[in-house]
């Protein structure tokens, strides 16, 4: 069984994903765990600015 973890408690996000490995490995052969990150990013983002800021200092880490 595979285990993945979504960084995410979105639960629109969480079935997404659910169901995108549904679709590779059928369900019941792997389990979704989510846990909270700290982003950086605000809830309502402003602007492109703001979120490829924050992008670009996570990718520089």
């Amino acid at each position: 069984m595979y285990s993945v973890i979504a960084a995410t408690r979105n639960l629109a996000k969480v079935d997404a994903i659910q169901h995108a490995f549904d679709c590779m490995l059928g369900p019941g052969n792997y389990r979704v765990s989510s846990i909270d990150i700290d982003s950086g990013v605000p809830p309502q983002p402003m602007g492109n600015h703001q979120i490829r800021t924050h992008t670009t200092l996570m990718t520089n880490d």
